[in-house]
């Protein structure tokens, strides 16, 4: 994992950053000294604002404020559902429905406060739409559209609808780190094609403080590539 900040975009209110996986977006918890994009971004502008966040294991775009004007404006926007977000995800299965809304309360797991659930008395509302866009043996490609932003939404979502990201140790198979060329086809070939969270933040849209419309997108890394081309030889 390389530890370099991808700016794709920056201005005097935003910095845009293609976020690899296995970077993360804040200070780790228990070790802090980790490499972190907030860290990295206060030093290199002297004062940074989180927007929102990314799991350590996705990959893909994300803002981050210059000013605390424009943290607020962008906060309040995400919070209202007026900055939106795609993702590409890869999920264990194929849905039922082929495009839908998961309208499902989401609170964290009692005694797991990192584990989100569905939770009808005490769960924050959490919408998310979707589409699949290829379905393979096994597996299926969706693209994924985030209308509020609860911890582990989409990761949390597919799994109460019975299609949880193809592989997630929180919640999938905590025993899977890794998918094989083997397990896709059927085969004796024991090469990895990916060992992190099938999720990929696409695309990231919203307007700025200024009034400008801003639009970013993060091409798919090569790990997520070779996934999708691996699944597509079974569709």
């Amino acid at each position: 994992m390389n530890s370099e900040i991808r700016v794709i975009y920056e201005d005097e209110d935003y910095a845009v950053v293609e976020k690899q996986a296995g970077v993360l977006t804040i200070p780790d918890r228990y070790k802090p000294e980790l490499f972190n994009l907030y860290a990295a971004l206060n030093e290199k502008y002297q004062k940074i604002f989180i927007v929102h966040r990314l799991d350590k294991d996705t990959s893909g775009v994300i803002v981050f404020a210059k000013n605390a004007e424009a943290h607020r404006d962008l906060s309040i926007k995400f919070e209202k559902g007026e900055a939106h977000k795609t993702y590409l995800a890869v999920l264990k299965g194929v849905p039922e429905k082929e495009k839908g809304i998961i309208d499902l309360p989401l609170a964290p797991l009692k005694n797991y406060k990192n584990i989100m659930a569905v939770n009808y008395k005490v769960g924050k509302k959490a919408l998310t739409t979707y589409r699949i866009l290829q379905k393979y043996n096994g597996y299926s490609l969706a693209e994924v559209k985030l209308l509020t932003g609860r911890m582990h939404q989409i990761r949390a979502h597919f799994r109460a609808i019975g299609n949880p990201l193809a592989l997630d140790v929180l919640y999938n198979d905590k025993h899977k780190t890794k998918i094989t060329a083997g397990e896709i086809l059927g085969t004796d070939d024991n090469r990895e094609v990916i060992a992190r969270l099938t999720l990929h933040a696409a695309q990231l849209e919203f307007k700025g403080i200024q009034g400008n419309s801003f639009k970013f997108g993060a091409p798919l890394p090569s790990d997520m590539v070779l996934l999708i081309r691996t699944l597509q030889k079974t569709a």
